[in-house]
């Protein structure tokens, strides 16, 4: 019974202790997996703010399996298309949907990409005759004469013209909000000012109409006490003026 009672005994303590390690092993493991997630925020952090494919690049590689990599892979392809939408042709943006076919922005660069070429299209093609490739109006004398039309047609833009022309407009309609944001913020600050003098004036006029003698101190620092009838005027004045500005 003894040998029995000791066994258990035995068994109760390296349970404990195996429950302890555990717990131990739990804790740490949670503080370095918090500990790694900062590192990789961190660089991810700085990466974005270096604002060069590279630099996102190299955190991917480094932490393929970060709980930042869809961020810094949405990122790296941002810039990627911007790059691609700068450079204004079809072969660039085909470039950029050959590296990164999965990439959230492949949508926006196939739509750019109809759209360039159709562009390429129109000013590269030429209206040839039946016969061969000379043009169909070439050697013919035109007899009317067309009228100079009021109004110049648009020339066609280019991919790199709309998206410089997009972050003009953005870059506008930003500074605007900004500048209405600050307005906005003066204006609120005026208003806290104003009811700031208010309230002063309004806790002078009641400390005024309090029974206590008022006074002033004169060039050696004695008291020199106000007379009842100048105190009245001062308070008639005060509640003049803030009549006038708070009523």
């Amino acid at each position: 019974m003894k040998t029995q009672s000791f066994s258990t005994q035995i068994s109760i303590v390296g349970l404990f202790v195996w429950l302890s390690l555990f717990f131990i092993n739990s804790v740490v493991y949670a503080q370095d997996a918090r500990e790694q997630n900062y590192l990789e925020q961190a660089e991810y952090q700085m990466a974005k703010s270096e604002g060069t494919i590279s630099a996102l690049n190299q955190f991917l590689q480094k932490y393929p399996y970060s709980r930042w990599r869809e961020k810094a892979e949405y990122d790296r392809d941002r810039l990627a298309y911007m790059k691609a939408a700068q450079k204004g042709s079809s072969a660039a943006v085909q470039e950029f949907m050959r590296l990164y076919p999965n990439s959230a922005w492949l949508p926006k660069a196939q739509f750019m990409l109809n759209r360039l070429k159709k562009d390429e299209a129109s000013r590269g093609g030429r209206q040839t005759s039946p016969e061969g490739n000379t043009p169909a109006n070439e050697g013919i004398t035109q007899t009317r004469t067309e009228k100079p039309s009021r109004y110049k047609k648009p020339e066609p833009r280019s991919g790199q013209d709309s998206v410089t022309r997009a972050l003009a407009i953005y870059g506008d309609r930003r500074a605007e909000k900004q500048k209405l944001k600050e307005e906005e913020l003066k204006v609120k600050q005026e208003q806290a000012n104003h009811q700031h003098e208010c309230n002063r004036m309004k806790d002078s006029i009641r400390r005024l109409g309090e029974r206590v003698n008022w006074y002033d101190l004169d060039e050696k620092g004695n008291r020199k006490f106000i007379p009842e009838d100048q105190v009245q005027q001062a308070k008639q004045r005060l509640i003049q003026r803030y009549n006038q500005q708070c009523g």
